[in-house]
């Protein structure tokens, strides 16, 4: 992939902050923690990653599942959006395009995306993988970059004196009608509560319960909030 300059897109809302946290590996989960991905670099609009081959990871050939290189290059492929999306969005492969270009059979498989289009929408990204300094796989996909989903305080109704405090929810759908929303949310955490749901507006309403919606982590209250 080329560097020269003028060949990429600039990302002015480069978040260091999060690509640093990115490097640390420190939130790898499921897949990426089986696989061994770590995260060695992360810039505006690139991320590298890589992982060692080891036998649990070889096909009955004796090389690399073609599953491996395409769970390494779907990770670069979406992860390398997160410092360049506001916080709390998530991004999501659409589509991906990969080329198995050589078999892989040892030492490290390594991948490294680079955004090539970016809207509020969508973006696209290129990857080129190797195995020291063979080209092993090359990609492209789209990711669609959802916005963050809200977070609902609702208080709950306690059961006893000390049972004091607010339930943290997954938010309401505002693709469900409200009664749908209530009744496989709300109910079981706040009796008697009604809520609806506003797609446009992302407002939550209740009666005998105080909603706040928060988008994303920066949005996210250290404390439940008090009721003017």
């Amino acid at each position: 992939m080329s560097d020269s300059p003028g060949s990429r897109p600039a990302f002015d809302n480069f978040d260091a902050a999060v690509a640093e946290a990115m490097v640390s590996n420190v939130a790898m989960t499921g897949i990426p923690t089986y696989l061994g991905i770590r995260v060695t670099d992360v810039g505006p609009g690139t991320m590298t990653a890589e992982l060692d081959i080891r036998p649990e990871l070889l096909n009955p050939f004796g090389s690399a599942h073609g599953g491996t290189l395409a769970a390494l290059v779907d990770h670069v492929l979406g992860a390398v959006l997160f410092p360049l999306i506001p916080r709390g969005s998530w991004p999501a492969t659409t589509e991906l395009k990969l080329n198995f270009v050589a078999p892989v059979r040892e030492g490290v498989l390594r991948a490294r995306s680079e955004v090539i289009s970016l809207t509020k929408r969508t973006a696209i990204v290129r990857i080129d993988a190797t195995n020291g300094d063979r080209l092993v796989g090359a990609a492209q996909g789209t990711v669609t970059i959802n916005e963050p989903r809200p977070t609902v305080w609702v208080p709950r109704i306690p059961s006893r004196a000390s049972d004091q405090g607010l339930w943290r929810l997954p938010s309401l759908s505002c693709g469900r009608s409200s009664q749908e929303s209530t009744s496989s949310l709300v109910r079981d955490k706040c009796e008697h509560a009604t809520t609806a749901c506003s797609r446009k507006k992302r407002n939550v309403f209740a009666e005998h319960a105080f909603l706040e919606v928060a988008g994303g982590p920066e949005g996210f209250p250290a404390s439940p909030p008090v009721p003017q």
